[in-house]
Order: structure tokens, then C-alpha cells, then sequence
């Protein structure tokens, strides 16, 4: 968190350890901008951050920038558009244990049912039980449409509830078929993605 932030939560009456472990909204602004850069990120957040080989879609691994690498709620993996420079984010990525909000207020293991609500609308996803299965497709005009860059919530069905064979493999979904909801699917990733 930056350093005028962190002062506008010390004036709002939090102590400093409350201050430096909030986070700014999970969104397309700073310090998530389309020009932040590794260093950019590190005045951000105090040089809570490491570059590293993190895995990628399909088996892959890529270097990236990792926030708070070492906590699991706060950890943010940032990929970018110049790896080089390690500058330009490409895709910002936030999974299991994540306390990061977007501004509309969701977060990872909000259920389907709830970000229908908040979007204020069905929307479409893909398929489950493979590499991009669950992953919001397009949230079709509601609230969580694209402002910047493109936020994408992937789903997991409940682990509890097997998904009928229709809703497998890579095909488009409703969020409101009854089929996709009797799953009980929540987020488990978050992604903020430029193209």
C-alpha cells in the first residue's frame, strides 16, 4: 500500500499495523494500472514483493512478480506485458486464501448465486473439469463488465457435488441454468487481465 494511502487509514483512526495489512481494491487503478511496474508495485507495498517462476496455464511456469509472497491472503501473482522491463501488467492473479476485493466487493469462495447478484445479471461461463473450466466468459453488460481491463473469476464446482456430464469439457454455460447452479460453484481465482 502506498504511502499516502496508508496515512489516509492512520487519519481514519487505523493503528499502523492495521493500515499496512489492507489492501486497495483488486481493480484496474493503482496501484493495478496498465503502467505500474515491478518497481512501481514495490513502493506500493513496501517491497513486500519477489520475482520468480510461478506456474502457468497448461503446465507452464513464467517468471512474475509475486506480492506478499509469503502470505497467503495478501500473495498477488503479476505477470507482465514486458518481462524484460518488468513493466506493463499482463494478468494479476489472486487464488485460494485471498482476502483482495474487487470494488463491488467480490472475492475468492463467493458463490455463483452471489456474483449473479452483484452483477446484477446472468452471465456466461465455461465448462468445468478442464484448464480454463469455470472462467467467466463474459459478465453480458451487468456490473462486473470490463472497465480498464477485464476482470475474470474462475469457478470450481463444490467438491461435494459432482457436475452432470453437460456441464464438463469446453463448452459456453449460463450462470443461471439449473444444472450450472445445483453445482454450488464458487470463485477460487480472481484475474485482472490486459489485452
Amino acid at each position: 500500500m502506498g504511502a499516502a494511502a496508508a496515512l489516509g487509514l492512520l487519519a481514519a483512526g487505523a493503528s499502523p499495523a492495521e493500515a499496512a495489512s489492507r489492501l486497495p481494491p483488486f481493480a484496474c487503478t493503482a496501484p493495478f494500472t496498465a503502467a505500474a511496474s515491478h518497481e512501481s508495485l514495490g513502493r506500493a507495498f513496501g517491497g513486500a514483493l519477489t520475482f520468480r517462476r510461478e506456474p502457468g496455464p497448461e503446465g507452464t511456469h513464467e517468471m512474475a512478480t509475486v506480492l506478499f509472497p509469503r502470505d497467503r491472503s495478501r500473495r498477488a501473482v503479476v505477470e507482465w506485458s514486458d518481462l524484460a522491463r518488468r513493466r506493463r501488467p499482463a494478468a494479476v492473479r489472486v487464488g485460494e486464501g485471498s482476502r483482495w476485493r474487487t470494488p463491488q466487493g467480490v472475492s475468492v469462495g463467493d458463490s455463483l448465486s452471489r456474483v449473479e447478484a452483484i452483477n446484477g445479471r446472468p452471465f456466461n461461463l465455461a465448462g468445468f473439469g478442464w484448464d480454463y473450466g469455470g472462467t467467466v466468459l463474459d459478465f453480458d453488460g451487468g456490473t462486473l463488465a470490463s472497465t480498464g481491463c477485464r476482470l475474470i473469476l474462475r469457478f470450481s464446482a463444490h467438491p461435494d457435488r459432482p457436475t452432470a456430464p453437460e456441464l464438463d469439457g469446453d463448452r459456453e454455460l449460463k450462470s443461471d441454468d439449473p444444472l450450472v447452479r445445483a453445482a454450488d460453484p464458487v470463485v477460487y481465482e480472481m484475474i485482472l487481465q490486459w489485452d
